[in-house]
């Protein structure tokens, strides 16, 4: 009779180590996804800077201006109001504005704000 109820105790001891260690091992994948999409959001965010210097280099404005990217996302339109650009159902505003101006260049630095990864600003240099 002992021996049942030891089997019985060492079954449901055993049941609730393994019901901690799939809780755990759901925590981490729930984490790692987590990360992997919070990476994806930075990285969207970095590539739209070279997006930005190529419509300043291509439209060749002189002062700060919104771009709005188009729904194919390869216009590059300089408005002086904000636009939102709306890329993988996350908003994006590309911003840029100048901040030295010399006879040889102009510095820019470029902004683009985002829902996920707020305001991330690069400096450009514009060669005239």
């Amino acid at each position: 009779m002992n021996n049942k109820w030891f089997t019985l105790i060492e079954v449901i001891v055993a049941t609730g180590i393994l019901a901690i260690s799939v809780f755990w091992v759901y925590k981490l994948i729930w984490e790692n996804s987590k990360i992997i999409e919070n990476s994806n959001n930075y990285l969207n965010t970095t590539l739209l800077f070279p997006v930005i210097e190529n419509c300043i280099e291509n439209s060749w404005i002189n002062a700060p201006r919104y771009f709005d990217l188009g729904n194919n996302l390869k216009d590059c339109n300089a408005s002086s109001n904000e636009v939102i650009n709306d890329i993988d159902n996350i908003w994006y505003i590309l911003y840029s504005e100048i901040i030295e101006n010399t006879s040889t260049w102009r510095i820019w630095e470029t902004s683009v704000i985002s829902e996920f990864t707020w305001t991330n600003t690069w400096i450009y240099i514009q060669k005239k």
